[in-house]
């Protein structure tokens, strides 16, 4: 049971951060996006 409460919590805290990490830098990087496709 242990060794599975750790795998879990370990796959959770992982998604979490790329989930967390995806909408920053959606936020950061939306409006770089913008103006790099406006250059364009």
């Amino acid at each position: 049971m242990i060794p599975n409460i750790i795998a879990i919590l370990c796959t959770v805290l992982m998604i979490g951060a790329v989930i967390w990490i995806t909408l920053f830098d959606h936020k950061n990087s939306s409006d770089s996006e913008k103006t790099d496709e406006g250059n364009k």
